[in-house]
């Protein structure tokens, strides 16, 4: 089963949290130096949506034509949003600011990924502009040692959330429980050393800052690094 085909009908009940999206915007409507924005996978808009709303130009793109779909559903026909690969994506314009939230570069299969991806952001900003972005924090590798098993029921449906670290992974298994079937969805999230993202970003030409859980210093203990990259 392929990453959100069946989770994309499910994702906002699952996974969104509206507090802490509204947070978020405000984290990037803090740092962004212009409402004209890229959002970089977006899944179901909810990000994107609140992006909007608080007077941004937003434009976004995800890997996933299911959540694509779904986004659509719900946005506004003035937002631009396809399907596209953040690895590979080539767009006829510059942004004052780009971003890539919900630990979506820990998707990424490696650095030399990352590396694609930061280029890509690179040529698409235009001068002066930012990409912000967060991921996990390395700690969250030995959070997730015994395996984190969730249980509960969205629109009658009963699935079941399990996630476990194995070396430098954090390894997601989503069942759901139809009444005829139960089917299975499995992602993977590579965690990243903050150190490697950074030198990435530095050789790139980034200026870099670094924050744990939004506002917390970066050596802080947290769930979450958020950065903030500058082109120079």
């Amino acid at each position: 089963m392929k990453s959100y085909e069946i989770l994309a009908d499910f994702y906002d009940k699952l996974v969104i949290d509206q507090d802490y999206v509204d947070e978020l915007v405000l984290f990037i409507k803090k740092y962004s130096h212009d409402l004209d924005i890229l959002e970089m996978a977006c899944g179901t808009g909810a990000i994107t949506r609140s992006l909007f709303e608080r007077g941004f130009k937003v434009t976004a793109f995800d890997l996933s034509k299911d959540m694509i779909l779904k986004a659509k559903e719900k946005l506004p026909t003035d937002i631009e949003i396809f399907e596209a690969d953040m690895r590979e994506f080539r767009l006829d314009k510059t942004y004052s600011t780009i971003v890539c939230m919900n630990d979506s570069i820990n998707y990424l299969n490696d650095l030399n990924e990352v590396k694609s991806v930061v280029k890509r952001v690179y040529d698409h900003l235009n001068s002066n502009g930012v990409f912000i972005f967060d991921m996990h924090h390395i700690l969250r590798l030995d959070k997730f040692q015994e395996e984190y098993i969730e249980e509960g029921i969205i629109d009658d449906l009963a699935y079941q959330w399990t996630i476990i670290s194995d070396e430098n992974k954090l390894l997601h298994t989503l069942t759901f429980y139809f009444d005829d079937k139960t089917l299975n969805e499995y992602h993977i999230q590579n965690i990243f050393a903050k150190d490697d993202i950074v030198k990435i970003l530095d050789n790139t030409g980034f200026v870099v800052r670094v924050f744990t859980d939004f506002d917390q210093p970066e050596e802080h203990e947290g769930e979450k690094w958020y950065l903030i990259a500058q082109k120079r």
